[in-house]
């Protein structure tokens, strides 16, 4: 998707090198899916630098099958590199496996670790300039498999010496960044770091010596000391040295994988590694940007690089040529750009998309008379209008912005305004008839009737708090729509007509009808888009890489039997329906349990939710053998069950029998790891039963959960199940979600992983051919990394507050 911005820089200067790129990997020589190969990866600076570089992508046991890949970069977004001003495209990441099993005495507890690495040599040559300062910097994403003690993300190694290296950036299996400096480590009792990364979302890593002090970043802000909550701050003046001929730079990992440091491999992806030859600033460091998208009219971002006064009148620039004039009120209660409040960490497209840093929103505060700056673009309509279309007339659009109340004065303050005297769309706080509520006026029909709504919330606006507005006109159903932080307002069946002329005002209005509406707050990313949006795609903040899609495998059963992996197409693979015995094959049917938004870690999108598998004394199979790899994992699915096989268990309630949901089992044998059914003889139970690594199941490990309704009551329903290592790794906590609330966590006296085989996910598979079959309908099954909140399963679309229209 592509994105204008238009910043209030007015454009981007490039600024005085005090730094040189030495070396920076992009991963993108080959397409997601293809293996790495020697001489495939290169850093970019130059042909120079780059002609003594080779790569080796190392392996264990297991050869090619552990090799670095190429996968899927961060969806839809290029990196930004303040320091040229530029913008890459980036194509892909390098995703690097990590599993431990085998029977390999060395490691640990007699468990070998299988993984890869890309060696590049010839570091002495390429880090020559950077033995008084440097800055290494990187984007990481954790997958969830194992490794021994720390995961190396880039280092620089001295003949193989992995003790001493001049420098190393490591992840710790606490999930907190490690640093190594010329042989000193920065990661051990009061320098150890706060903040854990091992989340399953991207991140931005980087640490900074400048010859006299080392800083350590997370995701642009300094990192904390664990025990003290200091700044991770080190005084360090020790040269860096290289070894001529004998210095290597490690991606991923290091080399040697029978012994303890062979398990240290990054169990993850890793992209665009750089570095510099001195000690960049975060607001230089590497930034996430999402392509231009030509739907953009216009993103006022506020994103001054410093708090400052705002004086002049041209403070807009760029793109279209479009100006945002400001009527500057002087002195004390001049407009300001804010860097300390603004409405987040990162703002985003989409609700659960990647986003860009937020680092200043617009500032502005009444003046005894009531009087306030504020913004105003001229003619940015005229950018709505396709070509031959009449002026005025009716368009798709969408206003949207943050906004945060400083004063309760009851007056009409104005967030946002598109138009003259009768205007399309205004968005107002309230005043003395209408205290902390929203006023949304709009001018309907050819005469252009101005009209009013006003709406009130359970949370005021003025409640001290970030919210967002937006406003949607839909010229195809004739409909103009207000949302107050996600949630549909009012939606007003209207013909909206718009002329090419109307401007933007943010803070503020101008016109004949009234002078005295400025808003006294903050206002940050006012965007127009030239659709009609969904609450999805609207813009929204949360912290760094806290949206990356998360879902392994994803089965839709939109006729097919794909399950799909969002994040490495490698990972798809197709799973096989057959019947039972005396059953029939499994058939897809147009019954669902309605529209799906994939939430929370998969993103906002809505997907394809017409069709449904039945099962009817049937089986489903997929293979999933790579999911075997997670240390934590979530699976969900929609169910809606019927019965069970009716000459076997007519009542529902056989004493002895019971009827298997889903069955997870060792290659192509029926040894199962855990199998989920419901006992023949309760009728509101779930039981699962989990396999020890001897291959035993003891009743320790025959789980039970109860449900507030029978299975089989002909209904939808969502069930999830979490399975997370606990307690120094030796006992594995499950939790069972019904209609996303919990049901109670039970733990097992053993690990989920048993060994590193194949494993296939049985849908609809009993224990034997002698237990009836579960009947009824099963819908989108997917599996997770990492142990998922009811917020993020499957379906469960945001609901925010009830609204009451006066």
């Amino acid at each position: 998707m592509k994105r204008m911005v238009i910043s209030m820089f007015a454009a981007v200067v490039a600024a005085t090198t005090f730094a040189d790129t030495v070396a920076w990997w992009h991963f993108d020589e080959k397409a997601p899916g293809t293996t790495t190969s020697s001489g495939v990866v290169k850093e970019s600076v130059s042909d120079a630098t780059a002609t003594p570089y080779s790569v080796n992508a190392s392996s264990t046991y297991a050869s090619g099958s552990y090799l670095p890949v190429f996968a899927r970069a961060f969806p839809g977004l290029a990196v930004y590199d303040p320091v040229s001003g530029t913008t890459n495209a980036n194509r892909s990441a390098m995703k690097f496996k990590t599993a431990r099993g085998g029977s390999s005495p060395d490691g640990n507890g007699g468990r070998a670790y299988y993984g890869g690495a890309l060696t590049l040599d010839g570091g002495d040559t390429l880090y020559a300039g950077c033995k008084n300062s440097i800055t290494i910097e990187a984007f990481v994403c954790t997958t969830g498999g194992v490794y021994n003690t720390f995961a190396p993300i880039v280092g620089c190694v001295n003949d193989g010496n992995f003790t001493s290296e001049p420098w190393a950036l490591y992840m710790l299996d606490d999930g907190t960044v490690a640093v190594r400096h010329g042989g000193t480590a920065y990661y051990q009792d009061d320098n150890k770091g706060k903040t854990a990364i091992n989340d399953g979302l991207w991140h931005h890593v980087a640490w900074t010596w400048d010859g006299s002090e080392l800083k350590v970043y997370v995701d642009y802000k300094l990192d904390k000391k664990k025990n003290s909550g200091d700044d991770r701050v080190y005084t360090r003046t020790v040269t860096l040295s290289y070894t001529a001929g004998k210095c290597a730079t490690w991606i991923g990992g290091y080399t040697n994988y029978s012994s303890t440091s062979g398990g240290r491999k990054f169990p993850g992806l890793i992209d665009e590694i750089r570095v510099s030859s001195g000690a960049l600033t975060p607001d230089k460091f590497l930034r996430l940007v999402p392509t231009e998208d030509e739907d953009t009219v216009m993103h006022l971002d506020f994103d001054a690089e410093t708090s400052g006064e705002i004086t002049g009148k041209e403070v807009v620039g760029g793109t279209f040529d479009l100006q945002a004039v400001c009527y500057p009120v002087s002195g004390a209660d001049a407009s300001t750009y804010d860097t300390a409040n603004k409405a987040g960490a990162t703002v985003a497209d989409g609700i659960y998309s990647d986003g860009v840093a937020d680092a200043a929103s617009f500032f502005q505060a009444t003046n005894s008379a009531g009087k306030a700056n504020y913004i105003r673009a001229e003619n940015v309509t005229n950018r709505l209008f396709p070509e031959g279309a009449p002026d005025p007339t009716n368009l798709n659009y969408t206003v949207e912005a943050f906004f945060k109340a400083n004063s309760t004065a009851q007056i009409r303050q104005t967030i946002f305004k598109m138009g003259s005297d009768y205007l399309p769309a205004q968005v107002i706080t309230g005043d003395s008839s209408h205290q902390h509520q929203l006023s949304f006026c709009y001018g309907s029909g050819s005469n252009h009737a101005w009209k009013e709504v006003i709406t009130s919330v359970d949370a005021p606006y003025d409640d001290g708090e970030w919210h967002h507005v937006a406003v949607v006109s839909d010229a195809s159903n004739n409909t103009l729509c207000l949302y107050y932080d996600y949630s549909l307002v009012t939606n007003i069946n209207a013909y909206v007509p718009v002329k090419s002329t109307y401007p933007i005002c943010v803070g503020g209005r101008k016109d004949s009808k009234n002078t005295d509406q400025f808003f006294d707050g903050w206002i940050d990313d006012v965007r127009v888009m030239k659709r009609a949006l969904r609450p999805e795609e609207f813009l929204t903040t949360h912290s760094v890489g806290s949206a990356t899609p998360n879902s392994l495998l994803l089965a839709k059963f939109e006729q097919s039997y794909d399950f799909v992996c969002d994040d490495d197409d490698a990972l798809s693979v197709t799973g096989t329906g057959s019947a039972r015995t005396g059953g029939s094959v499994p058939t897809f049917e147009k019954v669902s349990p309605g529209a799906l938004l994939l939430d929370g870690t998969n993103g906002s999108e809505r997907v394809e939710n017409e069709w449904s598998v039945r099962i009817n004394k049937s089986r489903v199979v997929f293979p999933v053998s790579r999911l075997y790899e997670n240390d934590a994992y979530t699976v969900e699915f929609w169910a809606k069950f019927t019965g069970f096989d009716g000459d076997r268990a007519p009542d529902y309630s056989t004493k002895g029998q019971h009827a298997g949901i889903l069955r997870f089992v060792q290659g192509n044998t029926t040894t199962l790891d855990w199998y989920l059914y419901r006992p023949g003889d309760e009728l509101m139970t779930l039981q699962l039963a989990v396999r020890n690594a001897d291959g035993t199941i003891p009743n320790a490990n025959y789980l039970k959960w109860s449900l507030p309704n029978i299975v089989a009551d002909s209904r939808w329903h969502h069930y999830a199940l979490s399975f997370s290592p606990t307690e120094g790794n030796t006992k594995t906590a499950i939790e069972l979600c019904y209609d996303y609330q919990s049901r109670g966590t039970n733990t097992v006296n053993s690990l989920m992983h048993f060994n590193a085989g194949g494993h296939s996910l049985m849908i609809g598979e009993s224990s034997s051919d002698s237990m009836p079959n579960i009947l009824g309908y099963v819908n989108c099954l997917r599996f997770t990394r990492g142990v998922l909140t009811p917020d993020k399963f499957l379906g469960r679309v945001r609901k925010g507050t009830i609204i009451v229209i006066q």
